[in-house]
Protein backbone atom coordinates (compact mmCIF):
# COMPACT_ATOMS: atom_id res chain seq x y z
CA UNK A 1 0.00 0.00 0.00
CA UNK A 2 1.41 3.39 -0.97
CA UNK A 3 1.22 6.30 1.40
CA UNK A 4 0.49 9.79 0.20
CA UNK A 5 2.97 11.52 2.51
CA UNK A 6 6.14 10.36 4.20
CA UNK A 7 6.75 12.16 7.47
CA UNK A 8 9.86 12.52 9.61
CA UNK A 9 11.00 14.53 12.61
CA UNK A 10 14.72 14.87 13.31
CA UNK A 11 16.76 17.05 15.61
CA UNK A 12 19.95 18.61 14.33
CA UNK A 13 22.55 20.69 16.11
CA UNK A 14 24.68 23.26 14.33
CA UNK A 15 27.65 25.19 15.65
CA UNK A 16 27.12 28.85 16.39
CA UNK A 17 29.14 31.32 14.38
CA UNK A 18 30.31 33.15 17.49
CA UNK A 19 31.33 30.00 19.40
CA UNK A 20 31.74 26.72 17.45
CA UNK A 21 31.90 24.72 20.71
CA UNK A 22 28.24 25.58 21.39
CA UNK A 23 25.53 24.03 19.21
CA UNK A 24 22.09 25.46 18.44
CA UNK A 25 19.32 22.84 18.29
CA UNK A 26 16.84 22.75 15.39
CA UNK A 27 13.96 20.45 14.56
CA UNK A 28 13.88 19.30 10.94
CA UNK A 29 10.44 18.41 9.58
CA UNK A 30 10.41 16.29 6.43
CA UNK A 31 7.25 15.58 4.43
CA UNK A 32 7.56 13.85 1.05
CA UNK A 33 11.22 14.90 0.69
CA UNK A 34 10.44 18.58 1.39
CA UNK A 35 12.19 20.01 4.43
CA UNK A 36 11.39 22.80 6.90
CA UNK A 37 13.40 23.68 9.98
CA UNK A 38 12.49 25.44 13.20
CA UNK A 39 14.96 26.72 15.75
CA UNK A 40 14.19 25.53 19.27
CA UNK A 41 16.22 28.45 20.65
CA UNK A 42 18.19 26.07 22.85
CA UNK A 43 21.92 25.47 22.94
CA UNK A 44 24.14 22.66 24.14
CA UNK A 45 27.88 22.13 24.36
CA UNK A 46 29.20 20.08 21.46
CA UNK A 47 30.63 17.40 23.78
CA UNK A 48 27.16 16.64 25.19
CA UNK A 49 25.24 16.32 21.88
CA UNK A 50 24.76 12.80 20.51
CA UNK A 51 23.90 13.05 16.82
CA UNK A 52 23.08 9.35 16.50
CA UNK A 53 20.32 9.45 19.11
CA UNK A 54 19.48 13.12 18.47
CA UNK A 55 19.59 13.85 22.19
CA UNK A 56 21.81 15.20 24.96
CA UNK A 57 24.24 12.76 26.59
CA UNK A 58 24.66 12.25 30.30
CA UNK A 59 22.52 12.75 33.35
CA UNK A 60 23.38 16.34 34.11
CA UNK A 61 20.73 18.99 34.69
CA UNK A 62 20.96 20.09 31.04
CA UNK A 63 20.14 16.65 29.66
CA UNK A 64 17.33 16.20 32.17
CA UNK A 65 15.81 19.45 30.87
CA UNK A 66 16.47 19.18 27.14
CA UNK A 67 15.65 15.53 26.42
CA UNK A 68 12.03 15.79 27.68
CA UNK A 69 11.69 19.03 25.68
CA UNK A 70 12.84 17.23 22.52
CA UNK A 71 10.35 14.41 23.20
CA UNK A 72 7.59 16.97 23.70
CA UNK A 73 8.43 18.75 20.43
CA UNK A 74 8.35 15.41 18.58
CA UNK A 75 4.96 14.59 20.16
CA UNK A 76 3.50 18.00 19.26
CA UNK A 77 4.61 17.63 15.65
CA UNK A 78 3.03 14.17 15.47
CA UNK A 79 -0.20 15.65 16.86
CA UNK A 80 -0.06 18.47 14.30
CA UNK A 81 0.33 15.88 11.54
CA UNK A 82 -2.69 13.94 12.84
CA UNK A 83 -4.73 17.14 13.14
CA UNK A 84 -4.03 18.17 9.55
CA UNK A 85 -4.73 14.64 8.34
CA UNK A 86 -8.09 14.37 10.13
CA UNK A 87 -9.15 17.82 8.90
CA UNK A 88 -8.32 16.79 5.34
CA UNK A 89 -5.94 19.71 4.87
CA UNK A 90 -2.88 19.37 2.65
CA UNK A 91 0.14 18.19 4.60
CA UNK A 92 3.45 19.80 3.68
CA UNK A 93 6.55 20.58 5.70
CA UNK A 94 5.57 24.29 5.74
CA UNK A 95 1.98 23.67 6.89
CA UNK A 96 3.28 21.44 9.69
CA UNK A 97 5.79 24.10 10.65
CA UNK A 98 3.04 26.74 10.72
CA UNK A 99 0.69 24.49 12.68
CA UNK A 100 3.47 23.73 15.20
CA UNK A 101 4.40 27.42 15.47
CA UNK A 102 0.77 28.45 16.02
CA UNK A 103 0.37 30.22 12.67
CA UNK A 104 -2.94 28.61 11.76
CA UNK A 105 -4.54 29.87 8.56
CA UNK A 106 -7.68 31.87 9.18
CA UNK A 107 -11.05 31.30 7.56
CA UNK A 108 -11.07 34.78 6.10
CA UNK A 109 -12.47 33.66 2.76
CA UNK A 110 -16.18 33.90 2.15
CA UNK A 111 -16.52 30.13 1.84
CA UNK A 112 -14.61 29.62 5.09
CA UNK A 113 -16.80 32.10 6.95
CA UNK A 114 -20.01 30.55 5.65
CA UNK A 115 -18.80 27.05 6.55
CA UNK A 116 -17.90 28.26 10.05
CA UNK A 117 -21.30 29.85 10.58
CA UNK A 118 -23.02 26.72 9.33
CA UNK A 119 -21.12 24.53 11.81
CA UNK A 120 -21.86 26.87 14.73
CA UNK A 121 -25.61 27.04 14.09
CA UNK A 122 -26.09 23.31 13.56
CA UNK A 123 -23.98 21.98 16.43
Amino acid sequence: MKTANTFGVHFVARPRKSDPAVLSIYVRITVSKKVAEVSLKRTVDAVFWDGATESVRGNKKLSLQLNPLLDDVRYKLMESFRKLHTEGRPITAETLKDCFSGKEPSNSTLCGLIAGCYRIKHF
